[in-house]
């Protein structure tokens, strides 16, 4: 078969022909001084060209390759004849002088090149102009060249890793037109061990448009910064090799063709918007524990039906990695997860259920809003803080479990933002045994709330605003552990009509039910030492002094 090397050892064979006369050589002229200078200088340059591909030989080795035999040595010349004897007498004289003996016969005529090719098992082929054919062996870095079993044509760039040993790198298309490209493992000697910065980057490079698969070797670490953005022609599954270490940021966004692809088992990071809109993948995706960040807009419009694992390797999920995964049906997080960032999970409209690991101490805001299929949540006991409007419109949301002992809600425009904010359906609320203090506005705006509602002993403390807008409640038993029930805690809960409160509060805020305007009884607990009741007006215990309830 044909190789690209094909024609670079033409060229070599063109320049050494030019520089020593190889092909019908014949009887070589004496070379001008000046001549012999640019011969000089056309070895040289090949012999460099020749390195560059490989060539660990000295230089003429590299010539004895491709120059043509050396042409036999001359005959000798013939002894001259004896002279005749001299006349008789006292002294004969000497004998003439033998003949010079005759020139020697011109070496034969050089050969030359032929043609070159590399053979279907690899091995450069050498065809001379006398109809001979020699079989140079297998191309190798030891030879003139290595062999190469990728697409031709594509652009590299030689590199160094940290320890100096240098690689390459692939860069571009270069000449190549093909729409399957393979990647190879080797190049002029060089491991191929990265893809590099928007190597087919369908904005730099509108061919890659019409690529419709990539064979990447097992010799690549690291795909380079939107390497394949935009290649929206590849199709169905992608096989990364288990050898990559980093996935840049946007390495196949816009790839909306993929129909599956693997993280690779060696992966330690997943670079923001790395899979933004590969809207077509599906099935089973693992994270594996290898992994230890994923970026913003990871899986962003990733609109397939998912299920995704996520490995113990990660601590964070970032800000809007899986924004708008409409998908997005399952997914399942490490017990090792602290920390889900902001918007995360936004809009992701087909995600039913998710459990919340027991170490996430931190939810950004809008970090669930719009999962309109969510339907139950359980917050646990050491979450910290929420954000603004983490389940804000989540319509399907019929039940919270909340174990938090205290978390706090985050501040948003001088305020704190509602967490359930339009979760219209929300029911039923349970306070688990390790809730301390109900921090403010936690379940502020919870119109679904409805019936009794029941503040377990374990809650210190009720902050303002925890159940303001709560319409649907009609009563409310707080329990012997709170002491304090702070400002507004449920302002404009309008449905409300009895409130039992324990014996351990020694604060109310009078404020605390304003807008109540349903309200009519009010019991407190027989053991309270603070508070006294009578005909739905809340008094101290002496009864001198009357708590307004502001209607």
């Amino acid at each position: 078969m044909k190789h690209k090397f094909l024609i670079v050892f033409l060229a070599i064979a063109a320049t050494l022909c030019m520089a020593f006369g190889l092909v019908g050589c014949g009887e070589e002229p004496e070379r001008e001084p000046e001549k012999e200078q640019a011969d000089l200088w056309s070895m040289e340059r090949v012999y460099a060209s020749a390195q560059e591909l490989g060539f660990k030989g000295t230089l003429e080795e590299l010539i004895a390759m491709f120059k043509g035999e050396k042409g036999d040595p001359g005959k000798d010349g013939k002894d001259g004849e004896n002279g005749k004897d001299g006349a008789q007498g006292l002294q004969g004289e000497k004998g003439d002088p033998g003949k010079d003996g005759k020139d020697g016969e011109n070496g034969k005529d050089g050969l030359g090149i032929e043609s070159l090719e590399i053979d279907e098992n690899g091995h450069l082929v050498v065809t001379l102009s006398d109809g001979t054919v020699k079989d140079l062996g297998k191309v190798t870095a030891d030879g003139a060249a290595p062999a190469e079993e990728g697409t031709e044509g594509l652009q590299y760039q030689k590199r160094k890793d940290e320890m100096g040993n240098e690689y390459a790198a692939v860069t571009g298309l270069g000449t190549a037109w093909d729409t399957d490209i393979v990647i190879p493992s080797v190049y002029r000697g060089l491991p191929v061990k990265a893809i590099g910065e928007s190597a087919f980057d369908a904005s730099y490079d509108r061919r890659v448009s019409s690529l419709t698969s990539i064979s990447i070797p097992q010799n690549v670490i690291s795909i380079g910064n939107y390497a394949f953005a935009g290649c929206s022609g590849l199709t169905g599954a992608l096989k990364l090799p288990d050898s990559v270490i980093s996935i840049g940021n946007g390495v196949f966004s816009g790839c909306s063709g993929l129909t599956e692809i693997n993280i690779p088992e060696n992966a330690v990071s997943i670079g923001n918007e790395a899979f933004r809109g590969c809207s077509r993948l599906t099935g089973e995706l693992k994270i594996p524990d290898s992994v230890i960040s994923i970026g913003a807009y990871a899986f962003s419009d990733c609109n397939g039906s998912l299920s995704i694992t996520i490995g113990s390797g990660i601590t964070e999920i970032g800000d809007f990695s899986f924004y708008d995964c409409d998908g997005l049906t399952n997914i399942s997080l490490p017990d090792t997860l602290t920390a889900i960032g902001d918007s995360a999970f936004y809009d992701c409209d087909n995600l039913a259920g998710i459990a919340i690991p027991e170490k996430v101490t931190a939810i950004g805001t809008f970090a669930f809003s719009d999962c309109s299929a969510l339907e139950q949540i359980t917050i646990p006991q050491n979450m910290a803080t929420i954000g603004d409007s983490t389940f804000k419109d989540c319509g399907a949301l019929t039940t919270v479990t909340w174990n938090a002992e205290n978390c706090k809600t985050a501040w948003i425009d001088g305020h704190h933002g509602p967490i359930f904010n339009g979760c219209t359906n929300l029911k039923t609320l349970v306070l688990g045994k390790s809730v301390k203090i109900i921090s403010e506005a936690t379940f502020s705006g919870c119109s679904g709330l409805t019936g009794e509602l029941q503040i377990p002993n374990n809650v210190i403390s009720i902050e303002p605003w925890a159940f303001e807008l709560c319409n649907g409640l009609t009563s409310v038993t707080i329990g012997s552990g709170t002491t304090k029930i702070a400002q507004y805690v449920f302002v404009g809960c309008s449905g409300l009509t009895s409130v039992t409160i324990g014996s351990g509060v020694t604060e109310i805020y009078k404020q605390a039910f304003s807008g109540c305007s349903a309200l009519e009884k009010i019991i407190v607990d027989g053991s309270n030492q603070n508070f006294s009741s009578q005909n739905g007006i809340l008094y101290n215990k002496n009864k001198d002094e009357i708590y307004l309830l502001h209607r």
